[in-house]
């Protein structure tokens, strides 16, 4: 199992003007990402509906922490504002992508409907530590694992799997769409299997999506 969902993920809190930084890296089973009304109004959002590609940009954006969460620089001696940034610093051979459609609080509880767009093959490249050091000119060794990457497709993945649900929190209910041999798709709906066309799967609301690598020859 950890060897098919889990990878590294980079987080690189940034809080001085003398580049004061701080790197850590944690493992990933999967990538929670946001659908509700915040990601709508992201930049890349198109109206009412978003793609998993506008939802991972959302995801690795630098985010700035505000006064309530100053940290001490130890040069400095003075408490600054910081920023976080969340990059994937490796990717797993099956990718898990996890829709947040559901919200609880001590108020109410209630599901996004947000229509999210999925592709049949996404490139992960752009979310990458790699390609973020790159970006803002940082080592020059991250341009050739870019470039390794880019040349030999090993950031591209391919969709085989997705848990969608429909109806309200109250009364939803589950169905998994999975890809066979020869591309051939299949609706699970409880004990009914039926073959499902590729717009259909990409069509329904997608909770869970599962990815694998195209090219599998570095494992």
């Amino acid at each position: 199992m950890r060897l098919i969902y889990c990878a590294a993920l980079q987080l690189i809190l940034d809080w001085c003007s003398f580049r004061g930084v701080s790197t850590t890296v944690d493992p990933y089973w999967d990538i929670s990402l946001d659908v509700g009304q915040e990601a709508l109004l992201s930049p890349s959002a198109d109206g009412p509906h978003i793609s998993l590609e506008d939802c991972l940009q959302r995801y690795i954006r630098p985010e700035q922490l505000g006064s309530a969460a100053k940290i001490k620089c130890a040069r400095c001696e003075t408490y600054e504002e910081s920023t976080k940034q969340l990059t994937l610093k490796t990717l797993p051979m099956v990718a898990c992508f996890h829709l947040k459609r559901f919200e609880h609080n001590s108020k109410h509880r209630k599901k996004m409907d947000t229509k999210v767009y999925y592709p049949q093959f996404i490139d992960m490249t752009p979310f990458t530590t790699a390609y973020r050091e790159r970006s803002i000119g940082h080592e020059k060794k991250s341009n050739s694992v870019v470039a390794d990457a880019l040349t030999k497709n090993r950031n591209k993945y391919e969709l085989f799997a997705v848990v969608s649900h429909d109806g309200t929190m109250e009364s939803g209910h589950y169905t998994c769409f999975i890809r066979h041999q020869h591309n051939q798709w299949f609706q699970c709906d409880d004990q009914i299997i039926s073959r499902a066309p590729i717009e259909t799967v990409l069509a329904s609301e997608g909770y869970l999506l599962f990815y694998h690598k195209s090219h599998l020859d570095y494992y």
